[in-house]
């Protein structure tokens, strides 16, 4: 339509029975559109849904171990942990001291570290060993 004034713009609008929608208020001058603002609105609404639905959502999965864990127990997490990698999850393997195991925290980065080792041949692994003592697994793809 070009550049018109406010009071034409929405007597057009007005004859046409649609609404006139700023799109772009920054413009100089704005821009306006005439369309139907019910049909423009489910429109949008209606792309937010079907890009809502192709979003992959990143689900983390935790994982607790103690460093005085048994070897029984440590391969059926060893096994979970694989389950979840194969279902394309992230595995969160925290290591938890209580008590005087805080005074041998060596042990359990060592155990931590023994777990990763298993899983780099399936997953990317990053740790961080400063307040929360974590290894975080990653599928590779």
């Amino acid at each position: 339509m070009g550049v018109m004034d406010l009071q034409s713009a929405l007597n057009l609008a007005q004859e046409k029975n649609l609404d006139l929608v700023e799109i772009a208020r920054d413009g100089n001058p704005p821009v306006a559109k005439i369309i139907d603002f019910g049909k423009f609105k489910y429109e949008k609404e209606k792309s937010f849904k079907e890009n809502k639905k192709k979003q992959k959502v990143s689900v983390v999965k935790e994982i607790k171990v103690k460093p005085q864990i048994d070897l029984h127990d440590l391969e059926i997490k060893r096994k979970k942990i694989t389950t979840f990698l194969e279902e394309g999850k992230k595995v969160k393997v925290i290591l938890v001291l209580r008590g005087r195991q805080r005074l041998y925290a060596e042990r359990g980065l060592a155990m931590l570290d023994k777990i990763a080792e298993g899983f780099e041949d399936i997953a990317i692994i990053e740790k961080t060993y400063s307040l929360n003592r974590t290894v975080l697994l990653t599928p590779k793809k």
